[in-house]
């Protein structure tokens, strides 16, 4: 019983022992992207809305960013994952999403719908983001997305507009996950806005 008692006490001696040692785990942060909830732009204050459906969907995200993990890049060739640092949900779908919630407060088309279902929508929107990450191989530290939209018409399968964004998001050292973040959530929104601005003046010339 004895021998019993003090193996039982080494085990938690050691396990306590080995929790000073390596100290309390960092936490994890999530990170959610929202659209602003900003005004139409002026160019787009009386544009009335097209009557057809828009169908938005899951971004297309380049090989190395697909990942949960917020991304660094340390030198021009390498990249690192930042495990305590996460989007909240998959990037795909949370880029889609935050352009869709865009789309909805700007009322530019008679509906925005994230599930691909019947009746069919008219329009199609396809994203895909090339790039995105924070970088610490320049000084000081920014943030660079890049990324592509194309929106599709259904029914003839051709593009109607296909265009190219990108930005570096100036970075606060102490703060620069959360800057990144906030400047990821603003970029989306912004290109969302110039990209359906010449979109819908495209659709009513040609209607």
């Amino acid at each position: 019983m004895h021998s019993k008692v003090t193996s039982i006490s080494l085990v938690i001696i050691s396990i306590l022992f080995s929790g000073c040692l390596t100290g309390p785990s960092e936490p994890s942060y999530y990170y959610t992207l929202h659209s602003s909830g900003a005004a139409r732009p002026v160019e787009m204050e009386n544009v009335s809305a097209i009557e057809r459906a828009l169908f938005v969907s899951d971004a297309s995200i380049a090989e190395g960013y697909e990942r949960r993990q917020l991304v660094e890049r340390i030198e021009k060739t390498r990249i690192r994952y930042l495990s305590n640092h996460l989007w909240a949900s998959d990037p795909a779908r949370a880029v889609a999403n935050i352009i869709a919630q865009r789309l909805d407060e700007l009322s530019l088309f008679s509906s925005v719908r994230r599930q691909n279902r019947s009746p069919s929508p008219r329009y199609i929107l396809e994203t895909s983001i090339q790039q995105m990450e924070i970088q610490l191989s320049q000084e000081p530290a920014n943030g660079f997305i890049q990324m592509e939209l194309r929106l599709l018409d259904r029914n003839t399968q051709a593009t109607i507009l296909q265009q190219s964004f990108e930005q570096n998001i100036p970075l606060d050292n102490k703060n620069r996950e959360t800057d990144f973040t906030f400047g990821v959530q603003n970029f989306l929104v912004q290109s969302c806005d110039a990209f359906f601005s010449e979109v819908v003046t495209i659709l009513h010339e040609k209607s």
